[in-house]
């Protein structure tokens, strides 16, 4: 299982321009301008250990796929 928090979206979720944001939504250099930004954003990760704390983790398989039937819920 893979985690992660993206940033440098382009997708219009944090508007241009709103806190300082370091890109660009319609810019092709979306990611090297958040990276780029670093000095900006990263003091902000440090301040608590920068780290992602999981409660719990539910997984399914959609219905039909791989044999699963009724929407079973799947734990591997």
């Amino acid at each position: 299982m893979v985690q992660n928090v993206a940033v440098g979206g382009r997708n219009n979720w944090f508007p241009d321009g709103l806190a300082g944001k370091p890109w660009v939504d319609s810019s092709d250099q979306a990611p090297l301008q958040f990276w780029n930004g670093r000095d900006q954003w990263l003091p902000t990760w440090e301040k608590g250990g920068a780290t992602m704390k999981v409660r719990s983790v539910r997984m399914y398989q959609q219905e039909g796929f791989n044999g699963c039937v009724n929407g079973t819920q799947v734990w591997r």
